[in-house]
């Protein structure tokens, strides 16, 4: 299941992928309240997506954030991996961080993880341009 932070992060790069172009960078105000997240957790998200270099800021009055990377080359994987990696995740056993012990012998391991690089593949194929306000 996605995350509450994961569908604000969602929200918040739609936002800028739908003002890429633009030479004004998009204030946490304004992203706030257009893509109904709270102003806290916007902050707290933009912080995890800049340090995986998804976006960038710029403090001060002029300041605000632009998208790291072209819509079109941005996907919905990458975003959901920066802020909760195991939010689509289908079974525990799918964490390569804590491998299963049962995974050499389990056959629900296995269609398990046909089906996860299946739903990552298709996430993958998301880009962020085909997703634009008025689409």
């Amino acid at each position: 299941m996605i995350t509450r932070e994961a569908d604000y992060a969602i929200r918040m790069i739609q936002y800028l992928a739908d003002h890429y172009d633009s030479s004004v960078p998009a204030t946490a105000k304004d992203i706030s309240e257009v893509m109904e997240i709270p102003y806290r957790h916007l902050r707290l998200i933009a912080g995890k997506l800049s340090n995986a270099g998804i976006l960038k800021s710029w403090r001060g009055s002029s300041g605000g954030y632009w998208l790291n990377k072209d819509p079109q080359e941005l996907s919905l994987f990458e975003v959901l991996e920066a802020i909760a990696p195991r939010s689509f995740m289908l079974n525990m056993c799918m964490d390569k961080n804590t491998p299963c012990h049962r995974a050499s012998y389990c056959k629900v391991h296995e269609q398990l993880e046909n089906l996860q690089e299946n739903v990552n593949k298709s996430l993958s194929n998301i880009y962020f341009d085909q997703l634009k306000q008025g689409r």
